[in-house]
């Protein structure tokens, strides 16, 4: 199974960001039901290790919290753009998070990832070798931004490849504790279970 933790997505804030999917001959758009937050890529993996994985992320402890998503990037290879992304505007809150799924892969007997983590969601990839001016696409785009919505989950996804790209099936969900309010502030957590 090849697999990853990610956040979810809400529809209303899948079909802004398909808003964004166009413009830019060369490109492969992502498909709007494949659109999340990616926490911790885990790849290939045997049954047994994600079980071992499942009940270590069955174990994070993280509250509840709202986000908005905010401007728009690139990310390069060798000197060319190979992505654009949609931004968070909490982006920290997003490290945090996948820092207690990290320690949790860490735990399931995983290598810790070395690659430095930035949270965003993938738009577009270009294909081999395209370098399509993509200044105007980023100029009109780069005011992007949603509403807030809440995060009160995240999921342990598999990725199945096809000739039709990757499809993406939730195989368990992990609920996020409920802050519990004593006058005016958040003294405590719920666990959501």
């Amino acid at each position: 199974m090849r697999l990853f933790v990610a956040l979810p997505l809400p529809t209303e804030i899948r079909a802004s960001l398909a808003g964004l999917c166009g413009g830019i001959a060369g490109t492969r758009w992502i498909e709007p039901e494949n659109f999340h937050i990616t926490l911790r890529f885990i790849g290939d993996v045997g049954r047994g290790e994600a079980d071992d994985l499942h009940t270590e992320l069955a174990s994070v402890r993280f509250p509840e919290f709202e986000m908005a998503l905010s401007g728009i990037g690139t990310f390069e290879r060798r000197g060319h753009v190979h992505m654009i992304w949609a931004g968070l505007d909490r982006p920290q809150i997003i490290v945090d998070l996948r820092d207690r799924i990290e320690a949790a892969a860490v735990r399931a007997g995983f290598q810790r990832e070395s690659r430095k983590f930035k949270p965003h969601i993938t738009l577009c990839r270009f294909k081999s070798h395209s370098m399509p001016d993509i200044g105007p696409y980023l100029a009109m785009n780069n005011d992007f931004s949603t509403a807030a919505f809440a995060v009160d989950h995240f999921s342990l996804y598999q990725s199945r490849l096809g000739h039709g790209g990757a499809r993406y099936e939730v195989l368990s969900q992990y609920r996020l504790e409920q802050r519990v309010y004593y006058g005016d502030d958040a003294v405590a957590f719920a666990d959501r279970s």
